[in-house]
């Protein structure tokens, strides 16, 4: 254990470690590796809590960046940790190098992150997604990604199990709606493909 630096302790949850790296070797709070990774970006990388609430404490930067641009917001898997670093100052809009407009929100889409990327598009103000009516079939955006984006139809079922959907739908809903979109749109490119 006493090899562990303060980004293995933080990323691995060692809070004893953390707290003796910070308090008693002196380490900063901002310390940052090779790659500007810091405490608070591993401890939010694994979703440590307790880790992240002591880093806080001791005036991590919440808007500290790594060699990408990257704030821990950038790095957050779980609601509870984008809460509690916006909580503490983190700007949902803070863009990285990859130029994301909407820096952390399109991260975490990117990421499928999708419960995150929720909490930070209410937390942005944006518009909540909706599936647009086009004459029998419903058409959602879906985004390939940062640059290009496609219309994907919607089968009716589909169209429906989006409708009656009145909570913030699972990753795993999102991602079985998102996979039958997808081969719905393949076979229908395949089926045009065959006609004059």
């Amino acid at each position: 254990m006493e090899s562990k630096n303060i980004w293995v302790a933080a990323s691995d949850g060692v809070m004893d470690r953390v707290k003796q790296l910070i308090e008693k070797d002196n380490i900063s709070v901002d310390a940052k590796d090779q790659n500007g990774y810091t405490p608070l970006h591993a401890a939010v990388s694994y979703d440590h809590l307790d880790i992240v609430q002591y880093l806080l404490e001791k005036k991590a930067d919440v808007a500290i960046v790594d060699t990408d641009g990257d704030t821990p917001l950038h790095v957050c898997e779980t609601v509870e940790c984008a809460e509690i670093l916006v909580n503490h100052g983190a700007d949902p809009a803070q863009t990285n190098q990859e130029g994301f407009t909407s820096g952390p929100y399109e991260t975490a889409l990117d990421n499928e992150f999708f419960e995150v990327a929720n909490f930070l598009r209410q937390r942005l103000g944006l518009p909540e997604v909706q599936p647009a009516a086009e004459e029998e079939e419903g058409l959602v955006a879906s985004e390939s990604d940062e640059e290009d984006r496609m219309r994907v139809p919607l089968t009716q079922d589909q169209a429906q199990r989006l409708a009656e959907m009145t909570d913030t739908p699972s990753d795993s809903q999102l991602r079985e709606i998102a996979t039958q979109m997808i081969l719905d749109s393949l076979n229908n490119g395949y089926a045009n493909d065959d006609k004059p």
